[in-house]
């Protein structure tokens, strides 16, 4: 059997690589926005 502390190590790990993914999407994302904004001004 696993142990409960085993398992709840695993999903903060799952949630700390998700939450990496998603702010390098985002940071991606105003970058690529902040471009445009500096090509429409």
């Amino acid at each position: 059997m696993i142990p409960g502390t085993y398992v709840q190590e695993e999903i903060a790990k799952m949630k700390g690589v998700s939450q990496n993914t998603i702010s390098r999407k985002f940071r991606r994302i105003k970058k690529h926005l902040t471009g445009i904004y500096r090509e429409a001004v």
